[in-house]
């Protein structure tokens, strides 16, 4: 298992988590409240998912480009403002952990992710996350 897990709050707005699984390389993550309890899971095919079925325009129509200067010079034709959109984790995780104690075998970890369809299981300390296990890590474990 990865032992220093990352974890997420609830309240962390989406721009900031996308950031977060770039800088860190990961695909999820454990969603935690304030007391670092676990609550849900995060995965980059929640923010996926997420962006293809939003209703959020995109490109509005606007004359402000027209006028408007950055340095007396005026702003290339086709500049858009990036999307603001700021919603928080909390909208979007999964709220169902599949989760298993410190003292889990392996099979048992494989038995919950294939009987569940998910890439990770979550290992947990009482209520609060402890690692990761992900697909390749049972992979590696079996291939010794």
């Amino acid at each position: 298992m990865t032992a220093n897990v990352i974890s997420v709050p609830f309240d962390m707005d989406l721009r900031n988590l996308a950031k977060l699984f770039i800088e860190k390389k990961i695909t999820g993550a454990p969603v935690v409240d304030g007391m670092g309890e676990l609550i849900g899971v995060i995965s980059e095919s929640d923010l996926v998912a997420y962006t293809l079925t939003r209703d959020d325009e995109l490109v509005m129509d606007s004359t402000f480009y027209e006028t408007a200067r950055i340095e007396a010079h005026r702003i290339p034709k086709g500049y858009q403002i990036e999307d603001v959109n700021t919603r928080e984790v909390s909208e979007i995780m999964t709220p169902v952990v599949h989760s298993v104690t410190e003292e889990a075998t392996l099979k048992d970890v494989a038995r919950l992710m294939t009987d569940n369809h998910i890439h990770r299981a979550i290992v947990r300390r009482g209520k609060k996350p402890a690692g990761v296990i992900s697909a390749l890590d049972l992979l590696r474990a079996f291939a010794g």
